[in-house]
């Protein structure tokens, strides 16, 4: 029994022994699985960051492509600002290998397209032109310098040339010179006046020999009148409105504000400019062909009225006493050379309406003329510049007709006027002085016989009268 128990001590501690290293396989057996859990787990971790790691950048690769695209939307080429032309014309025009109706009509890119590379080929021939015009401009401009220092070089030689020949024109008497400088300053008037120095002077060559024309004035001012087109209005102030501001001209502050008055005044500048002529005037002298004494007549345009006045001086005459120095008063001698003709008021319809723009009336418009000694707007001085107007009068025109005034008449009445006044003259003058010759009888050839004397002699006026 003890040896039983022995036996069976020994038996259970052997069977101890192999649950111990069960045991111990099943814990190591336990570890090694734990371990390749964990392994696995950690693989499935990587994995998964991994993952999700390529998510976020699909994500982030995405939006940023969203933005890409709506940018494309939202991007404005510079071909939309080309002016491209129309569709009809591309598709008339442009050659079949670049427009492709077939497939350009149906796409809208490529129809784009196309028109862009038309537009190209087109500019590109134009740049071709240009750049064969410039070739061009550049030689013709070449040919101009080497011409131009031609003529340069031709001036000193004409100028001697004409220096050389000044003893010949003056043994011929062929001012050829002078010739030349009126015609440089005839080209400078205004057509009007250019009309009445060309007919008069033509006139005068032909059929009166004491008949000369001549012209006056700024030459350098109305060559800028001609290169502008403007005639500057600096004339002095109408009379009435400048006589304050002529007291007050003394200093220089007045005359800055009188200057800084008239650029704020439009009315007082369109005023003067009624009243401002042209700085050229042709001078007509009608000579007497009994003596030396001549009746200048001066013309002047006024471009903003559109009328040409004419006023009359004495040319190498002495007037002498009172009632006869009165027959050659310069106001009167023009005064009804033809019938209702009296200068005392604008023959141009359109003068009322801008005096009235103004506010002037005509009877002051005309003394501002007379004050300022700018002469009358005569019809006839009109007609001898070639100025027509058109007037509902049917007076105006029944006297037109009536009239039929030429050059000829026209300086045949002035002629006729003149020297009637200076035979008037002569004759007033005779009586006023006591100095009538009454030794012989003109009609009947006999003495004159004294049967009366002149004690006093008196001048009276139209309105006296």
């Amino acid at each position: 029994s003890s040896e039983e128990v022995k036996g069976k001590i020994a038996e259970k501690r052997i069977e101890g022994s192999l649950a111990f290293v069960a045991l111990k396989k099943l814990n190591r057996l336990d570890k090694v699985r734990i371990r390749d859990g964990k392994e696995a787990l950690h693989k499935e971790k990587l994995r998964v960051d991994s993952n999700r790691l390529q998510l976020q950048n699909l994500l982030y690769e995405a939006d940023h492509l969203r933005k890409e695209v709506q940018r494309c939307y939202l991007f404005k080429s510079q071909d939309e600002e080309i002016e491209l032309v129309p569709v009809e014309e591309f598709y008339e025009k442009a050659p079949e290998t670049i427009s492709r109706p077939e497939k350009t009509k149906e796409d809208e890119h490529a129809r784009r397209i196309a028109r862009l590379e038309w537009e190209l080929q087109q500019r590109k021939e134009l740049d071709a032109l240009c750049k064969e015009l410039h070739s061009s401009k550049a030689k013709v401009g070449g040919e101009i310098v080497s011409k131009t220092e031609r003529l340069d070089s031709l001036a000193p030689r004409l100028k001697k040339l004409l220096e050389a020949t000044r003893p010949l024109q003056e043994a011929l008497d062929m001012p050829i010179e002078k010739g030349w400088e009126i015609q440089k300053t005839v080209r400078l008037l205004v057509q009007p006046l250019y009309m009445l120095y060309a007919n008069v002077t033509a006139y005068g060559e032909a059929c009166d020999a004491l008949l000369s024309t001549s012209v006056q004035g700024d030459e350098e001012e109305a060559r800028q009148i001609e290169l502008t087109g403007n005639l500057e209005c600096e004339s002095d102030d109408e009379g009435g409105d400048g006589a304050g501001e002529q007291r007050e001209s003394n200093s220089r502050g007045s005359y800055n504000r009188r200057k800084a008055s008239k650029q704020q005044d439009p009315m007082r500048q369109k005023r003067r400019a009624l009243v401002k002529p042209h700085p050229l005037s042709v001078t007509i002298v009608i000579r007497s062909k009994e003596g030396k004494e001549s009746l200048a007549l001066c013309f002047r345009y006024f471009p903003s009225a559109g009328f040409v006045t004419a006023k009359c001086s004495l040319v190498d005459f002495e007037v002498a006493g009172v009632a006869a120095g009165d027959i050659m008063s310069q106001e009167s001698i023009l005064n009804e050379l033809f019938e209702d003709d009296n200068g005392e008021a604008s023959p141009n319809p359109k003068t009322k309406f801008q005096l009235q723009e103004v506010g002037l009336d005509m009877d002051k418009f005309m003394t501002i003329m007379k004050e300022k000694d700018l002469g009358k707007p005569y019809k006839w001085a009109q007609e001898l510049c070639g100025i027509e107007f058109v007037d509902s009068g049917e007076k105006f025109l029944a006297a037109s007709d009536k009239w039929q005034k030429t050059i000829p008449t026209i300086v045949k009445a002035i002629r006729t006027r003149w020297e009637a006044r200076l035979r008037l003259y002569q004759q007033v003058h005779e009586l006023e002085t006591g100095t009538v010759d009454t030794t012989i009888n003109l009609e009947h050839n006999n003495p004159i016989r004294i049967s009366s004397t002149l004690l006093q002699w008196t001048a009276l006026s139209y309105a006296e009268y």
